[in-house]
This record gives C-alpha cells, structure tokens and sequence, in this order.
C-alpha cells in the first residue's frame, strides 16, 4: 500500500517541475514611470525582458523526492524548507514551545479540504487531511 503514496508524491514533484516561467517585460516611460508588461516595450521607452520564475515552484531532484517518500512512510526526515517546496506557503501556523521543543501546525486550506501538517523542531513528523463535508 506504501506504492500509492509514493505514486502520487512523483506525479506532484512532475507536475510542479513543468510549470514555465512567464517572461515579463520592464519598461521605463519618457516620464520616469515603470510599467510591467506581456509584451515588448514600445519606441521611446527603456527597458527589456525580465523572466519571472513559476511562484511556489521547484526543481525536484532525487534526494527530495526520496525525502518526501521516507517522510510519508513515517520517517519523518522533511525539514521545513523542503515541507514550503512541496506544499507551499501555509495560510496560517500554529507553535506551542514546551520544554525547549519548538511544536508547529502547519494549516494549507484547499477547495477539496484542510491539510495539517506537524513538524517538531523544524523537522515534520506527521500529516493530517481532512476533507471537506458536503453541504446539505
């Protein structure tokens, strides 16, 4: 059964790993005023190409899938900075430092449900979802 999670956590890292950066241009006006823009700028302003990289994106390489596998296997080895790669910014975190240990949840709100990820001491050490309740 271990098979579906790491299936499901590939086939996320691949469709992140697709995501195409979007070129911007900069442009400067006669005036001074700077202007952002999806196409090139016109005669008689300064500026150029800008590329804007995908936001929540990265680059998957072997050692973090491994990571992410071991992580939803139990081991609990996904740090915080490889918890913002896979799922992103969290809409709000919870801490409770007891005895020194520093306790997060970690809430991500999506239109399918809430995911509460748990980490201790900058390390994640477990995962909830739970779905949202149909409307009656």
């Amino acid at each position: 059964m271990r098979f579906v999670p790491l299936l499901l956590i590939a086939a996320a890292a691949l469709a992140v790993a697709t995501a195409q950066a979007q070129t911007v241009y900069k442009c400067t006006k006669p005036d001074g005023s700077v202007g952002f823009q999806d196409y090139p700028c016109e005669a008689g302003q300064k500026g150029g190409q800008i590329v804007v990289p995908p936001i929540n994106s990265f680059e998957p390489f072997p050692a973090l899938i491994e990571r992410m596998a071991a992580n939803a296997a139990g081991a609990g080895t996904m740090n915080d900075w490889e918890r913002v790669q896979v799922y992103g910014v969290p809409q709000r975190t919870n801490t409770d430092i007891i005895n020194g240990v520093t306790y997060e949840q970690h809430v991500y709100r999506g239109s399918d449900g809430t995911r509460y990820i748990y980490s201790r001491n900058g390390r994640v050490v477990g995962e909830q979802y739970r779905p949202r309740e149909g409307r009656r």
